[in-house]
């Protein structure tokens, strides 16, 4: 959730939401791999989440639990070293300054019939395709 922002645009409030939201869980993650390095005395680089524990990559071992890690980082910091920056609450923020604006690719047809005496239409077909990139809620795609 932002505390402030533009607005939504249409559809391009999943590109900046999602790329704002995208750069903050990398940034927290990196986070909570440096931690878990600091409280387990492991390499950041051999560590790695899954499953709500972070694993070390060259032992297959869990090392610690995501829960712990959310403990030692706001209740016992006191057990860190003491020049540790424990941070666990990121902000990110995205502008592709380098695009004007954002827009969705697509095309859309109609297959019409025309009396040309009562200038009556009938639509006899009607097609819209859009590039939908990855879908987000594929309940709303049809």
């Amino acid at each position: 959730m932002s505390p402030y922002g533009s607005g939504a645009w249409a559809s391009r409030g999943t590109v900046t939401g999602g790329e704002a939201a995208l750069r903050a869980a990398t940034m927290l993650k990196e986070n909570i791999l440096a931690l878990a390095s600091a409280i387990t005395q492991t390499p950041a680089d051999v560590l790695k989440i899954i499953n709500g524990e972070v694993i070390n990559t060259r032992t297959r071992q869990g090392v610690i639990s995501l829960a712990d890690i959310g403990r030692v980082g706001h209740f016992r910091q006191d057990t860190l070293p003491p020049d540790f920056d424990v941070q666990l609450s990121v902000t990110a923020s995205f502008v592709a300054n380098d695009k004007l604006y954002y827009m969705a690719n697509g095309a859309q047809a109609s297959y019409v019939e025309v009396d040309c005496e009562t200038g009556f239409l009938t639509m006899l077909g009607q097609w819209a395709v859009d590039d939908c990139g990855r879908i987000i809620n594929p309940l709303l795609v049809g």
